[in-house]
């Protein structure tokens, strides 16, 4: 696609547009200054600017038509919001300070990026991150809400408080990427060596009896310790355990909820 200049920014191009009509998701591929940045857009990330959101759909359904009031796919290449729509969406999530004061605070740029390949940093969300004393950590984007980033640190407060076993294979909350203003963009979990392996990956047909027993047990015995400390694993499923180079199990998302019964 033809390349685009703003009045004095660099010249860009979008390479690359896809969307779905089953939701309002859509990406860009776009190069700038001969890097590739990869942007996603979610039609509810402006529920906090009822205008961009509008806007937003409304765009997607001219690139559904090819043309749609006289505008086409380019017009939203070159649409962006300005300080004439009504808010910005804020890309952390404001969270009281209470809920934050018991945890390490680091400002984003305190966080080294880990990366075999630093220019994966421009295309793919951060994961394996290190701490500025070099501990090595998981980096989760933030909640999508605050009564789901509350529930998840509640949680974890109660697994530090509870002062479980260092050696039990759970994720733990190390702490957070907040701004000065308190904009949390992330957690801090453990860092867990699994190759974003899950125990659903990790069962197979051909998966040694003796192995599965082992997975079995691991997850039976990490559960009921958990219990016993009070603390409900919410979110039971596969894909929430996560299988390390070694095949041990590891219990992790405690930001799912539960119902009583």
């Amino acid at each position: 696609m033809a390349p685009r200049v703003g009045d004095g920014n660099p010249m860009y191009a979008v390479i690359e547009f896809t969307f779905s009509d089953e939701d309002t998701d859509s990406e860009f591929i776009v190069m700038r200054s001969g890097k590739r940045f990869i942007i996603r857009l979610f039609a509810d990330n402006f529920s906090e600017s009822p205008s961009l959101k509008d806007r937003d759909l409304f765009f997607l359904r001219v690139a559904d038509e090819f043309e749609l009031e006289g505008l086409t796919v380019d017009d939203f290449y070159d649409w962006e919001p300005n300080e004439d729509d009504a808010e910005w969406t804020r890309h952390g999530l404001p969270l009281p300070h209470d809920l934050c004061s018991s945890w390490p605070c680091f400002n984003p740029s305190e966080i080294e990026i880990c990366s075999e390949r630093p220019s994966d940093a421009l295309s793919t969300a951060p994961r394996k991150v290190r701490l500025p004393d070099g501990t090595t950590v998981f980096f989760l984007k933030r909640p999508m809400d605050r009564h789901s980033a509350k529930q998840e640190i509640q949680n974890y407060k109660k697994i530090k408080d509870a002062g479980l076993e260092d050696d039990l294979r759970i994720s733990r909350l190390h702490g957070l990427v907040r701004s000065e203003d308190g904009l949390v963009f992330g957690l801090l979990l453990t860092y867990i060596d699994c190759g974003n392996q899950t125990l659903t990956c990790a069962v197979r047909p051909d998966s040694p009896l003796i192995l599965r027993r082992k997975w079995a047990e691991q997850v039976r015995s990490t559960v009921e310790r958990l219990h016993e400390a009070g603390v409900l694993w919410g979110d039971a499923k596969m894909d929430n355990v996560l299988v390390d180079e070694n095949d041990d199990a590891w219990v992790v998302d405690f930001g799912g909820g539960y119902t009583k019964g």
